[in-house]
């Protein structure tokens, strides 16, 4: 991990302390007493994150804050204090400071508070080219980025969960890419994987990528378990939608558990992830402007996004392509927002683009369930010729109760 500290502390010796434990966390530390100091340094753009004392020789740091932020837009902000009361608290909150940390506080803490805050930079500095998934001011997201950070500087286990579209790959590639692995000595089990070789890949040790954790066989989860159980050097990164899958494997990769939010829970981050999607669209098509107009950013921060980043960054590469003008309108987004299919990258999305298009057309719960259904049993009777009793037993039904279903439904299947 990277990042230039800026310390503001006034205590010499506390001072020294937290240097030498940023500079042993591989950070590059600046320290002063001085604010005017501090406001320099900002001014000439030498900081990724200012970490300061509330009180400063009898100032209280806070009533500079709107100044100081002023001079380095975006600028993450750690402030503490030996004065934890709520007016300090709230003072910090309302000057939208990144973390307030109440002295005494345990430096291993700080460092992680100082590496979730600096988790957007070095998505950005990461070899990784799609990083818009991960960023985000989000409160929901920031504890993601913390979670991230403790992944990072560790070397334990990680589950990432999340819906489907969220950037669960992409959080996982960065887990070890920033944990120094080529590319090359990344193992990726998947499903496809037979019980003995997920045994002896996790046997060999070494980092693995473990994806669609839920949709894994019994078997292949009782594999891996078995080899985590014999190996002392696997380093396991491993996806799901949720926890519900082998509790005692959810158990066991759940030393460090990153939850990624969906996009409903983080509206507030849509504009600045669709402005990065559409500057990365743009440059890598050679395009030129078609940058999102404000009302085009406000439509999509309305949408409904069952799809996540994945659906959102298919709107936004296509509003920015199709664009004959120098900029989106709020216009070619609602067209897009109608007509556009849910990017389907799993199985699960097959399910959301459905539900999406169901609410888009006014369908109701019940109508849906019912066309779900005529589907599913048409498929089936293809599937088996036609045969019902073999239809039935693929649907996970009786003869009896598909006939009923058959009739209720309306279906002449002879």
């Amino acid at each position: 991990m990277a990042g230039r500290v800026v310390l503001l502390e006034d205590d010499e010796g506390l001072r020294n302390v937290l240097v030498r434990a940023l500079r042993k966390a591989g950070y590059e530390v600046r320290a002063t007493a001085s604010p005017q100091t501090v406001e320099t340094w900002l001014r000439r753009g030498e900081a990724d994150l200012l970490l300061a004392d509330v009180l400063l020789d009898g100032e209280n740091f806070i009533t500079r804050l709107p100044q100081v932020m002023r001079l380095q837009k975006d600028l993450p902000v750690i402030l503490m204090s030996a004065q934890s009361t709520a007016r300090t608290a709230i003072g910090a909150e309302r000057e939208r400071v990144f973390d307030y940390l109440p002295k005494p506080f345990d430096l291993n803490h700080m460092i992680d508070r100082v590496g979730a805050a600096l988790a957007p930079l070095n998505l950005k500095q990461s070899e990784q080219t799609e990083t818009f998934g991960l960023i985000g001011r989000a409160p929901a997201m920031q504890d993601s980025f913390r979670a991230l950070g403790r992944a990072i500087r560790g070397r334990s286990h990680v589950l990432i969960i999340g819906e489907s579209g969220v950037g669960k790959q992409l959080s996982a590639d960065l887990v070890l890419a920033e944990r120094g692995y080529p590319k090359d000595q990344i193992q990726r089990l998947t499903r496809t994987h037979k019980p003995q070789q997920v045994f002896d890949l996790v046997q060999a040790g070494g980092p693995m990528i473990v994806l669609r954790l839920d949709r894994w066989s019994e078997e292949g989860a009782s594999a891996l378990l078995d080899g985590l159980d014999c190996s002392a050097s696997a380093e396991v990164i491993a996806t799901a939608r949720s926890l519900e899958f082998d509790p005692a494997l959810a158990l066991r990769l759940g030393e460090c558990r990153i939850e990624l939010p969906p996009l409903r829970q983080r509206r507030e981050d849509i504009p600045e992830i669709a402005r990065a999607i559409a500057r990365q669209y743009v440059s890598e098509q050679g395009l030129r402007g078609a940058l999102l107009s404000e009302a085009a950013l406000t439509r999509l921060q309305q949408g409904v996004w069952p799809g996540n980043i994945a659906q959102l960054r298919t709107v936004v590469a296509r509003a920015v392509l199709e664009s004959g003008q120098d900029h989106v309108s709020a216009e070619q987004v609602e067209e897009l927002l109608r007509e556009a299919p849910i990017e389907v990258s799993s199985e699960d999305q097959v399910f959301d683009r459905a539900a999406a298009t169901a609410l888009a057309a006014g369908v109701s719960r019940q109508a849906s369930l019912d066309e779900l259904d005529r589907a599913l049993i048409r498929a089936a009777l293809h599937n088996c010729g036609g045969n019902k009793s073999k239809a039935a037993e693929k649907l996970g039904m009786n003869r009896n109760t598909l006939a009923r279903r058959l009739s209720d439904l309306g279906l002449d299947i002879d």
